[in-house]
């Protein structure tokens, strides 16, 4: 869908690449929007004043701003900032708004103008990367005013590389450069900065590596990767830039601007002045390929899985498996386009694996020839690793082969959310009431008087803990919101990446209790295909949530002991730097730089820290647990559900657990695994966190660390796991199925003694519809199924949670083993124990 878009303007960088962004995507600009400072005593929007310590608006350089209609040959409608920042918080609330206008509202009341002349825009566009201040306020403005909000930029740093170039520091910048943009820098705010970069084009790679120079000093911490790719292109403020230039056909002539010099201001900040600025026309062809992030991330990049067949009737089994192997290079043809990538990029040759399923092993040795003629070319080393079974194939169908690609080659103001309404490339937008995700922290009681967990208003103790409660994701294609149009195994890890993206910006460390892939009805028409077609989509939707947990985070360094990003320095910055000087031995400056790594800037998900902090002292409360520390993959649940939005196959959705990594390693809680079996057709499997110290609901901010150096308070543990119940053959109840939290006592506690009162505090049970009456029906009076969300499925398969020695994928060699069984019911429970 080609939307027609307003432009917000500041005349810096992002939001002028942003705009070729939208021009790249089909949009078109129709006008541009440009808010400026204000003459101090002036009562018209003739004159501009100088420039704003704004969060929300860049106006240093809007002198130029007037040359943006002609350089890009769009109409420009500007408007005096009158309001101030009388909302300062994250999130703006249009539900009691001050007497005194907010400066956002001055957006409101500019974005109504150009709508009067322009009443064909329905999108308006900003440059927003990283401030969800600045985002949030956009986005009010837009949907009030019924605008679709873009913001392609967003969460830049986080997202994968282009495929012509490779992960760095520098990222944003480096595919400025490709696109031929001249940014240049026009106000130094950070020590780390020298001031002869002043007017510097920020896209030219010898300026980005001086800007990760200087800056790299202040994040020598580990994990502050994230936070130096954010310094590096300025989001916290280091320095403004002016756009002189940029990609046709959003450009249609360059700005030239004389600069004349710098003055300081007060507060240190350095600003470029200048002299004769102009329109005149570019030097380049005009029209230049602007790149965009690759789909997937690298964790998801191996995930990709072909289940191809050919059956056709009459066709020999010599034949199927040769059309069926003819059908791959067009599929990755397809699969380039997805990715950015050139035409026949992919080849047999990026295959790591396959798995060739026969309809009889007594063809094994015929196909067999054919396989090898046809899969890989003679001579050429280390073909992909196989396995080879015999299975009951559908009818017709005498072969089945999947392959797995190597895409590489080589409510209240402490509420906490995010809802991101605008187009991006980083997951679909939520333009609806509904947030991606929800953040609240675990709230556990201060005494016996006050233990009703349910009770939202009783006093309670703030935990460092966070429960981020998440929304369900469907495979869209972020950029355009529409639905994949790919093989089922695509669309599940599409989006399933959506969700582990969402979680690693609430910072989750552990899916907690389950991961759950709602599965739809397979459109087909005779019963026993729509059943073949769901278990197989059950089984890769199982891997899939498997190969997620065990896909190593860490990027890479680059080649020859060189950072990427890091780079590029020429002699003219080799003169000595005083700081550099004074904190050379503390290891700080170019020996600092020397050591960076690339690809350690996301938050790690799932994080095995948090049981690494759970070795000394031994289990809290004769806690029954698993001795170990390894890597916990939770429980995989597919619920066969009648529909999905948009008509979609899957829809990934569980809940997180974040503040795990960083607390456990202040000795504030402590995370063990547990698992047990109950009787012999149920079993439990999740985690147990032990409380060490936590506070007051309401006595600290977004930011602070929660429970640091307070009292601890012993004897609280919440356990997040999956209770499942499998079907018995007569339909009849199990005897020893716990009904109610006490009835779980003795699973969870060595010593059924223990004077702990468990709670449950959240509950969801998925109730499998196929089982037998009878047996539904006594289930459905469970009290643990009763008094959950219940969500009643025409089946229900799980498989049980599993650990990883070394975090790193492995081959079974058996597709079967491990695979989702069906259960009559599987219930997540979070219960709270306590004194």
């Amino acid at each position: 869908m080609s939307l027609n878009v307003i432009g917000l303007v500041s005349g810096g960088k992002d939001s002028l690449f942003s705009l070729a962004h939208c021009v790249k995507n089909g949009h078109n600009v129709v006008a541009l929007a440009n808010l400026y400072p204000r003459v101090e005593g002036g009562d018209d929007d003739d004159g501009e004043g100088s420039d704003l310590n704004s969060f929300m608006y860049q106006t240093v350089g809007h002198t130029i701003v007037p040359l943006y209609a002609k350089a890009l040959g769009v109409p420009l409608y500007r408007r005096a900032i009158r309001g101030t920042a009388r909302q300062t918080g994250r999130y703006y609330d249009t539900s009691n708004t001050s007497t005194e206008p907010d400066e956002t509202e001055d957006m409101y009341l500019l974005i109504q103008d150009v709508l009067r002349h322009q009443p064909e825009a329905n999108a308006l566009n900003a440059g927003a990367i990283l401030s969800t201040y600045q985002r949030t306020r956009v986005e009010s403005v837009a949907i009030r005013l019924g605008l679709t909000p873009l913001a392609y930029l967003w969460q830049y740093p986080a997202l994968p590389p282009p495929s012509s170039r490779i992960d760095s520091l520098t990222g944003l910048l480096d595919d400025m450069d490709a696109a031929h943009c001249d940014a240049r820098i026009i106000k130094i705010a950070s020590g780390g900065i020298r001031n002869k970069l002043l007017f510097a084009n920020v896209a030219a790679p010898a300026t980005g590596a001086r800007l990760v120079s200087g800056l790299a000093r202040f994040f020598t911490d580990e994990g502050q990767e994230f936070a130096l790719r954010g310094a590096v292109i300025g989001e916290g403020g280091e320095y403004e830039t002016l756009a002189l230039d940029g990609p046709g056909p959003l450009w249609k002539k360059r700005i030239e601007v004389d600069f004349t010099g710098s003055f300081e201001a007060e507060g240190g900040a350095t600003y470029a002045t200048f002299g004769r600025a102009g329109i005149v026309d570019k030097t380049d062809s005009g029209h230049v390929d602007v790149l965009l992030p690759n789909l997937l991330d690298k964790r998801f990049t191996a995930v990709q899985i072909f289940n191809l067949t050919f059956p056709k009737s009459g066709l020999s089994p010599s034949q199927q498996l040769e059309h069926t192997i003819d059908m791959i290079p067009p599929m990755l043809n397809d699969l380039c386009h997805i990715l950015n990538l050139d035409r026949d990029s992919l080849t047999l040759q990026h295959i790591a694996s396959t798995t060739l399923l026969l309809r009889s092993i007594d063809n094994f040795g015929l196909l067999n020839q054919i396989y090898a003629a046809k899969m890989w070319p003679k001579g050429l080393p280390n073909p992909p690793s196989r396995v080879t079974i015999a299975a009951p194939l559908p009818q017709d169908t005498h072969v089945s082969l999947s392959v797995v690609l190597d895409l590489d080659g080589s409510a209240s103001e402490r509420r906490k959310g995010l809802h991101v309404q605008s187009l991006s490339y980083w997951a679909p937008a939520n333009i609806g009431p509904y947030s991606q995700a929800i953040s609240t922290p675990v709230l556990l009681p201060q005494n016996t008087a006050s233990h009703s967990l349910n009770q939202s208003t009783r006093a309670g103790s703030r935990t460092p803990i966070e429960i981020v409660h998440m929304a369900g994701q469907i495979p869209l294609v972020p950029a355009s919101m529409a639905l994949l149009a790919r093989p089922f195994s695509e669309q599940a890890v599409l989006a399933l990446q959506h969700l582990w993206r969402v979680g690693q910006e609430r910072s989750v460390d552990l899916w907690a209790g389950a991961g759950v892939a709602y599965l739809a009805h397979p459109d087909n028409n005779a019963a026993s295909d729509r059943d073949a077609r769901m278990l197989n989509r059950v089984r890769e939707a199982a891997r899939i949530w498997g190969v997620a947990h065990q896909v190593n985070e860490k990027g890479i360094e680059a080649d020859g002991g060189t950072e990427a990003g890091a780079a590029g320095t020429d002699e003219e910055d080799e003169d000595i730097d005083l700081w550099d000087l004074q904190q050379r031995n503390r290891g700080f400056g170019a020996a600092a730089v020397a050591t960076l790594t690339v690809g350690e800037h996301l938050h790690v998900l799932p994080s095995r820290m948090v049981f690494e902090s759970a070795g000394p002292g031994g289990p809290p409360s004769a806690v029954s647990v698993s001795a170990s520390n390894k890597l916990v993959i939770p429980i995989f649940i597919a619920a066969e559900v009648a529909g999905l939005p948009r008509n979609a196959p899957v829809e990934w959705w569980s809940t997180g657990i974040a503040g795990l990594a960083t607390h456990a390693g202040k000795q504030q809680c402590r995370v063990w695994r547990i698992s047990r079996n109950i009787g012999k057709v149920a079993s439990l499997s999740g985690i147990a966190i032990e409380h060490i110290g936590h506070h007051e609901a309401g006595d600290e901010d977004e930011n602070d660390d929660a429970g640091a150096g307070l009292p601890p308070q012993q004897n609280s543990i919440s356990f997040f796991f999956t209770l499942l119940t499998r079907p018995q053959l007569d339909g009849s109840l199990p005897v020893d199925l716990p009904r109610t939290p006490n009835d779980l006592r003795p699973t969870l506690f060595e010593d059924d003694r223990a004077s702990m009162t468990c709670e449950t505090v959240t509950a969801q049970s998925f109730l499998n519809l196929s089982c037998p009456p009878d047996a539904r029906a006594s289930l459905e009076k469970v009290p643990l199924i009763q008094q959950a969300t219940l969500v009643p499925c025409s089946h229900v398969w799980a498989s049980n949670a599993k650990t990883t020695d070394d975090g790193e994928a492995t081959a079974t060699g058996d597709p079967n083993e491990d695979a989702p069984e069906e259960v009559a019911a599987a219930i997540i429970l979070r219960i709270d124990a306590y004194s």
